[in-house]
């Protein structure tokens, strides 16, 4: 009884610090402007490379004459250093920041938006409808998400997406939108279809087609709100991993384009100066673990408190 009592306050302390380390980090990310303007003077684009800045009264180069970028000065110019461009990497960090939680966060709005009819048609009409939904979200899930996303990614960066009225250059911040959103679809969808089709046999469904319901007066107006904690875990968990996956995107050259910054395209870019600037592959890559660490905390306790049945597993919407 105490070893569980005691392990439930360490959750809540867990859960509580990463809702606190997320909320910073947005708030951060949305003051990225004000920032760049009013603390650091430069732009996420600006370059530096002939330029010097104070440290300890000793006035030293942004970029040395061989090309080192400066390290982090722990103050309000270049905080944590500059890139090889001379360009200052926490204004660089919080645009990027910015640029992976919207692409992120708009890809499970579009994740929902087409899973949640799917699993609702496929899960109440079964039948033919649920077979031919099933083997389109079968052939989604047989491909792994990074795979599809990069095959998806790449063909979209190329040539854009024109498809009737529905046009996105491939340019646009759309595009890793679009890609995340496609490839979520049957992590999300299946374990909703599994749900409907529990709750289609429920009293209350009964008793509302007895009563003369229509199937879409049910399917949205008896069965979706029943679907609301389910919705909130998966969307959750699927945001943990768009982040993961909009980065992994970025870093291969297949999600936001240069020089629109990102967290992915930071860490693609420290890494080919690993060794004669570490900074600039270490910083990214710490905020991008302290994010989805934070984040998948998050996701465990919204299971807990919404999911205790456990209906839903965490390899329902796990990267594979």
């Amino acid at each position: 009884m105490v070893r569980t009592r005691a392990r439930l306050q360490g959750r809540d302390v867990a859960g509580a610090l990463a809702g606190a380390v997320i909320t910073f980090c947005v708030l951060a990310c949305l003051a990225a402007p004000l920032y760049s303007s009013e603390v650091a003077g430069t732009s996420a684009s600006d370059n530096h490379l002939s330029e010097q800045v104070v440290i300890d009264g000793v006035p030293t180069d942004v970029v040395s004459l061989s090309g080192i970028p400066i390290g982090p000065t722990w103050q309000k110019e270049f905080l944590l250093g500059a890139d090889e461009n001379g360009r200052d990497l926490m204004v660089r960090l919080l645009y990027g920041g910015r640029t992976t939680f919207v692409i992120a966060i708009g890809a499970v709005i579009l994740t929902v938006a087409i899973a949640v009819p799917l699993a609702l048609v496929a899960g109440y009409f079964r039948g033919k409808a649920d077979s031919v939904i099933s083997r389109i979200l079968d052939q989604l899930w047989s491909f792994p998400a990074l795979l599809l996303g990069v095959l998806i990614g790449t063909a979209l960066t190329a040539r854009g997406f024109d498809v009737g009225p529905f046009k996105v250059s491939s340019s646009s911040a759309l595009v890793p939108i679009l890609v995340i959103g496609i490839v979520y679809v049957p992590y999300m969808a299946r374990p909703l279809r599994s749900h409907v089709l529990s709750l289609r046999g429920e009293a209350f469904a009964e008793a509302a087609r007895a009563a003369g319901f229509s199937n879409r007066r049910i399917m949205f107006s008896e069965l979706l709100p029943h679907l609301v904690p389910s919705m909130l875990v998966l969307g959750m968990l699927s945001l943990v991993n768009a982040v993961v996956l909009e980065s992994a995107l970025s870093f291969l050259g297949a999600g936001v384009d240069p020089p629109e910054p990102s967290v992915g395209s930071l860490i693609a870019a420290g890494l080919d100066t690993v060794l004669l600037s570490p900074h600039l592959l270490l910083v990214p890559c710490c905020a991008l673990v302290l994010v989805v660490l934070s984040l998948s905390v998050l996701a465990e306790r919204l299971r807990d408190a919404l999911d205790p049945r456990g209906r839903i597993s965490r390899s329902d919407a796990v990267i594979r």
